[in-house]
């Protein structure tokens, strides 16, 4: 009996070590995949400037959102929207600031856009807008992979 009960205990330790042996070799795994960017799913701003923003989307998630600010227009330009979407389509907003922005002040995140528009695929959509500061709110309607671009060119 106790032989039996000793080789009952050994199996038990032995599907034990299994077990742990197998959870840390899948740990691992994903830890590496994720380090190699197998999971990757980012949505970010890699260009900001006064008449320039290009957004950056790695398999981002719809519903994933980017608020930022200013797009300056002076008269005589428009604004330029060129997707380079492998996938999912994304919405711009364009916000008109109504003074300018500072430190002290908050900006009205629930403004009405004066243009909105949803871009996938490729192609530069062109489109008048009155001078002033714009903030852009940028949103994810369908899992995204790519670039979009908005840029105030002269007319």
């Amino acid at each position: 009996m106790i032989k039996e009960n000793q080789k009952e205990m050994a199996e038990k330790t032995g599907k034990k070590r299994v077990s742990i042996l197998m959870a840390a070799l899948l740990a691992a795994g994903m830890l590496t995949a994720t380090a190699c960017g197998m999971f990757k799913n980012e949505f970010k701003c890699v260009e900001n400037t006064e008449k320039r923003m290009t957004f950056e989307a790695v398999n981002a998630s719809k519903g994933g959102m980017i608020m930022i600010g200013t797009l300056e227009v002076a008269e005589g330009e428009e604004l330029e929207i060129t997707p380079d979407l492998k996938k999912g389509m994304l919405k711009l907003e364009f916000i008109q600031e109504d003074e300018e922005q500072s430190i002290d002040k908050l900006p009205d995140l629930d403004k009405d856009a004066l243009i909105t528009a949803e871009v996938s695929g490729t192609g530069t959509q062109a489109y008048g807008i009155p001078a002033g500061s714009y903030m852009v709110r940028v949103t994810v309607t369908e899992k995204a992979k790519g670039t979009v671009t908005a840029e105030i060119q002269a007319e």
